[in-house]
């Protein structure tokens, strides 16, 4: 075993490990800086294996990524593909040994096409078949890591198919909704609030503790038409309906064909008239309520944060029960104070926001605002 064939594997292996990460990223721009640098090792480990169509394959993909990249969210000319596409062809064919040395050519070429075209479900499937050749062509020049760093790349390329293509294809009846969040704003300035003017939205939610000097506020940057709310538990009754704001408590609204029901008030750790509730209360309540979309709360599931002594901050067994029984899509909270994204075990995805925050239904794509 040579030291040339040593540092081969040694490179491969960390150009395995950046490629990898790439794969998992679902921004364009992010997934190709990855792989201008795993590019460039990957030349080198071939180079080392005197493995040379595979290492002036990498080299020119390198700077196509680079020039790629350069073009941020713009389409790249047509220009710069054809100019990639002929480099290819011909360094291939002035290192062509055989059939298989033109494996690496035809994958690499496929594959520019396909992040040409910008649409990362075709990167993604395209991946496959290159790594398909690729798998073909290290087994030829005995590139060992080479070929076990492809299968695992195929392997990690499937596991993004599934998460970004077919996961998500079951909520493909949903349409889009974008829904500006806002939740405890014990304290607001009109400087923070005023930046919802730049903002494009569908509806505005207010999910509570938010009291009527800020509720004026919002009323003059965000047009009344669009908002709807609950209450929190330091709210008072009647506080919604006196600055005519729908109240959509234990109330379905329908927005572009998707349910939204709401939820007020958190765990009761306290006497008195103002929206709290116990555990057998909450279950009850929401045990009444027809099935929805998304579920837009005051506070959150039993015990996603806080062990049940913590009567404030333990959640509601009746929203863990809703979710559950629903198959509920998503549900936005507030009252923890924390911008948090989670997934429950039932697949219901989870959205804690903590003063405002730009939601996007159903990628949950989300942007805190302030």
């Amino acid at each position: 075993m040579s030291i040339n064939f040593i540092i081969a594997q040694i490179i491969g292996t960390i150009a395995l490990i950046v490629l990898m990460l790439s794969f998992q990223k679902n921004k364009k721009e992010i997934l190709l800086k990855y792989q201008i640098i795993s590019s460039f090792l990957y030349a080198l480990q071939y180079l080392f294996l005197k493995a040379y169509t595979g290492s002036l394959m990498n080299i020119i993909c390198a700077v196509r990524n680079f020039i790629f990249n350069k073009y941020d969210n713009k389409k790249v000319p047509i220009y710069w593909l054809i100019i990639v596409i002929f480099l290819m062809i011909t360094f291939s064919l002035i290192t062509y040994i055989g059939p298989i040395s033109l494996l690496p050519m035809i994958a690499v070429v496929l594959y520019s096409v396909a992040l040409w075209g910008g649409n990362l479900k075709i990167v993604r499937f395209v991946e496959v078949i290159s790594c398909t050749f690729y798998i073909i062509y290290n087994i030829n020049v005995l590139a060992i890591t080479g070929l076990i760093s492809t299968i695992i790349e195929l392997l990690s390329a499937l596991v993004s198919i599934y998460k970004f293509d077919i996961k998500t294809k079951k909520y493909n009846k949903y349409n889009n909704l974008e829904i500006l969040v806002i939740a405890d704003c014990h304290h607001l300035i009109e400087d923070e609030i005023e930046k919802v003017n730049k903002l494009k939205y569908d509806i505005c939610i207010l999910l509570g503790d938010i009291n009527g000097n800020y509720l004026d506020m919002i009323l003059k940057y965000i047009p009344l038409q669009k908002i709807y709310g609950i209450l929190g538990n330091h709210d008072e009754y009647g506080l919604l309906e006196s600055r005519n704001i729908t109240n959509i408590n234990t109330k379905i609204i329908n927005i572009n064909n998707i349910k939204i029901l709401g939820f007020e008030g958190s765990s009761r750790y306290k006497t008195g008239n103002i929206p709290m509730y116990s555990q057998k209360e909450s279950i009850h309540i929401l045990k009444k309520c027809e099935k929805a979309d998304i579920l837009v709360s005051h506070d959150s599931a039993y015990q996603l944060y806080s062990k049940s002594n913590d009567k404030a901050h333990c959640g509601l067994k009746g929203t863990t029960k809703y979710l559950k029984r629903n198959k509920v899509y998503l549900n936005i909270h507030g009252h923890h104070h924390i911008n948090t994204k989670l997934q429950l075990k039932n697949g219901t995805n989870i959205i804690g926001v903590y003063r405002c925050a730009l939601v996007h239904f159903p990628s949950l794509e989300k942007k805190i605002i302030f």
